[in-house]
């Protein structure tokens, strides 16, 4: 089985703050928190979650949605990809490329 957990992308945001009267910048880094998970359990046998924005990602219930829809799918790559988020199909297509190499 391969694995792939998607993150948000990393946002920055400089600060200034003044300490003993000086100016200090800094550049906080925040996001690139898991929001779901792309899986492979064969050739061309592909599943993936995606969490919601409200809610937090639980990789044990990501991961079992994932392993549903990799069994459910099976091989048919364009249903897959036809239900799956813009977000996230470049995902689904490098795990089928890497599939394909894995499972021989």
């Amino acid at each position: 089985m391969i694995i792939k957990y998607i993150r948000s992308p990393k946002k920055f945001k400089a600060e200034l703050e003044y300490i003993g009267g000086m100016p200090h910048a800094y550049v906080n880094e925040f996001g690139g928190d898991l929001i779901g998970v792309v899986v492979s359990i064969g050739r061309n046998k592909v599943g993936w979650s995606l969490c919601n924005k409200k809610d937090r990602f639980n990789k044990e219930k990501g991961l079992k949605i994932a392993l549903n829809r990799a069994e459910y799918y099976g091989t048919n790559r364009n249903f897959l990809l036809e239900e799956a988020p813009n977000s996230i199909k470049n995902e689904i297509i490098e795990m089928y490329d890497r599939s394909e190499k894995y499972f021989k």
